[in-house]
């Protein structure tokens, strides 16, 4: 019985820090998209202001 537990802790474990790793990695990714639009949007602005 006790490997079992520990096996289940470390599949915890385990789902607790992918989870981690792909809300880090969502909001990261967002973030980039954010500043991509803002970038692009001021490039566009830009070009249509020259």
């Amino acid at each position: 019985m006790p490997p079992r537990s520990s096996a289940s802790r470390g599949t915890k474990l385990v789902t607790f820090i992918s989870v981690g790793v792909y809300v880090y990695l969502y909001r990261y990714t967002v973030h980039l998209y954010i500043l991509c639009m803002h970038a692009y949007g001021r490039h566009t602005v830009h070009s249509v202001a020259l």
